[in-house]
């Protein structure tokens, strides 16, 4: 590199803040200069005159990397950030009516805090994707062993938290995205390493996070990666298609007393028979603050039926047009990514959100069986929110660097 040409992108470089846009920056002007160079000299100009001109036609080097750095700098996409404000404030309205209800307020309003991961550098995780499959194995193991078990499902228990099967899809949403995001040349390993967490979930019989790592895996398969061919797609995806299959059939007693009402537990006749009079004496207003007391888990999940009785079906219809609104965004959001590991983040976490928001409403409804999945971001719950404000905040900082890592490029799988 000739030292005109070289000052001048050192200087217009000097102006972008981010490091990352930075190199992307003196990349992009340093082809553009010598294309220009090129065509100069092909018109007649030696080497010299025509570097000099491709230089001045650049203009102002402080002008241009003043504007440069405007347009790679991060950005915030302040339209989520308001609707997450409506629906945090959403999620206070069924927990108002529960004893210590301001204890749970303040709570809530600490889990807000992990929306601040959107302020983490998101490409820094890729390195330890193989450290997080294997804890989310591990996690998976000692759940077969642990004695402690809530509605039949094992947990840990660590500190005053009880953390279940669902908590280690992010284990797997983290590490899957990265392994899915290379350009793949062991088709094998990667459907296997997708089929593995699938298989446990089949053996410790937690339908719920079954049917979400199903659909963030094979929505990240086919909708993320656009550079993998169908056929890789297709194979990659094949195991987990036959374990959610056989999962299926494992259960299929369970779904099927769901269409043969008359077949099912006690507790759920009276859960459904409980769900159809509430929505009958669900009016426009609602039936006002407490009157929600005969609903079970009336904070978590059933916090949309709650919420619905108690606030009417105006409110009700607002929150589902307002997380409809969120996930149209994310939707946004992902086409403008051109990092290939955001983009599954983005695709990964619209998945998840999608998956449990859809099922939780249609279990809130009575029209799908109970599985025990919660409404993303109003249903409360320590680690559930927890986990919710996580996965957004990923999808927030992907948004975020959008401008800044403009490709990442990472090593073969």
């Amino acid at each position: 590199m000739n030292n005109q040409r070289e000052n001048f992108i050192k200087s217009v470089a000097g102006y972008i803040k981010a490091k990352s846009a930075r190199v992307f920056v003196e990349k992009e002007l340093e082809h553009h200069l010598t294309e220009e160079q090129k065509r100069l000299v092909q018109d007649g100009m030696t080497e010299q005159e025509a570097e000099e001109q491709a230089v001045k036609q650049m203009g102002s080097p402080v002008q241009l990397g003043l504007q440069l750095n405007k347009v790679h700098r991060p950005k915030t996409d302040w339209v989520i950030i308001g609707l997450l404000f409506l629906t945090f404030c959403f999620s206070f309205l069924p927990i108002l009516s529960q004893p210590f209800g301001s204890f749970y307020v303040v709570k809530q309003g600490i889990y807000i805090g992990m929306l601040f991961i959107m302020f983490l550098d998101y490409t820094k995780l890729a390195k330890f994707a193989p450290s997080f499959y294997i804890l989310g194995i591990i996690y998976l193991v000692l759940l077969l062993f642990t004695p402690h078990t809530i509605n039949g499902l094992p947990y840990l228990r660590v500190l005053h938290f009880s953390i279940s099967t669902v908590h280690s899809i992010l284990f797997f949403y983290l590490s899957m995205s990265v392994f899915l995001s290379k350009r793949i040349k062991k088709p094998v390993s990667i459907a296997l390493l997708a089929a593995i967490p699938l298989m446990f979930f089949t053996i410790i019989g937690d339908r719920a996070t079954s049917m979400i790592y199903t659909i963030m895996i094979l929505s990240i398969i086919w909708l993320g990666n656009s550079a993998m061919s169908k056929k890789v797609k297709t194979f990659v995806g094949f195991p987990t298609v036959v374990v959610a299959t056989f999962s299926m059939f494992v259960n299929k007693n369970f779904f099927m007393q769901f269409f043969q009402q008359p077949n099912i537990s006690m507790t759920d006749q009276y859960m459904y028979k409980l769900i159809d009079d509430i929505l009958k004496g669900t009016h426009w207003f609602g039936n006002g603050i407490g009157e929600a007391w005969s609903i079970p888990s009336s904070h978590t999940d059933f916090a949309f039926l709650s919420i619905m009785y108690q606030y009417g079906w105006i409110v009700a219809g607002l929150i589902v047009v307002t997380l409809s609104v969120i996930l149209y965004r994310l939707v946004k959001i992902k086409n403008l990514i051109r990092d290939s590991f955001g983009r599954l983040l983005v695709v990964g976490g619209i998945s998840i959100f999608a998956s449990k928001i859809l099922y939780n409403l249609g279990m809130n409804l009575g029209l799908l069986p109970f599985i025990g999945i919660s409404l993303p971001l109003i249903s409360y719950g320590p680690l559930s929110n927890s986990f919710d404000c996580f996965v957004l905040g990923l999808v927030l900082s992907v948004f975020r660097r959008k401008d800044i890592v403009v490709k990442t490029t990472y090593k073969e799988s």
